[in-house]
């Protein structure tokens, strides 16, 4: 009975061998460390793309890409966690590389927000599923764009409101037909 909440809102896609998921994970952490120097770079020579990677719409975006195309929850939650704390380690590694300032406070969120990643990965990967429970998680999902707009920044941004588009697109658009399928698939299978 494990899982069953859930289990009505998305049905797993095809495994992957665990050779394949420590590979993907090995490759999104090193994205994860190339995308925290690059980033780190952009703020110190293109001050106007590093505000835009410096509010938090871009990275719900990217953070719900990655969720919800993993095959399962359990990935969606890895996948978030292996891209996200490399990137912030790798960030402020360079940060204090090049001698430039931040403050413990972002160390600090930006920690704490990479340790939860594996839950939020989780609930995104659900939320692109069917029934009234992926549809409040995806309206929470959206909701956090201004929320974190204005409680962060104090304002809503141009960017904000392209990343949040885009996020709903990755959320409502109709499911692929292999996934589509997968739940119909899980949905009558015989009873556990």
């Amino acid at each position: 009975m494990r899982g069953a909440f859930f289990a009505s809102v998305r049905a797993p896609g095809r495994k992957i061998s665990l050779r394949a998921a420590c590979a993907r994970t090995a490759l999104l952490a090193a994205a994860g460390l190339l995308t925290g120097v690059v980033i780190q770079f952009l703020d110190r020579d293109s001050p106007m793309l590093g505000d835009v990677f410096s509010q938090m719409s871009v990275w719900i975006f990217l953070c719900t890409a990655l969720s919800v195309g993993s095959g399962t929850p359990l990935r969606a939650g890895v996948n978030v966690f292996a891209f996200l704390l490399p990137m912030v380690v790798a960030y402020y590694a360079a940060a204090e590389a090049l001698q430039r300032p931040y403050s413990m406070t972002f160390v600090t969120g930006w920690a704490v927000c990479a340790c939860l990643s594996p839950l939020f990965g989780f609930f995104a990967w659900h939320a692109r599923g069917r029934g009234p429970v992926a549809l409040l998680l995806r309206v929470g999902i959206l909701a956090g764009f201004p929320l974190c707009a204005l409680v962060l920044f104090d304002a809503i941004r141009i960017a904000d409101i392209l990343f949040a588009l885009l996020t709903a697109a990755l959320l409502f658009w109709p499911p692929k037909p292999a996934e589509s399928s997968a739940r119909k698939e899980h949905r009558h299978a015989p009873p556990r």
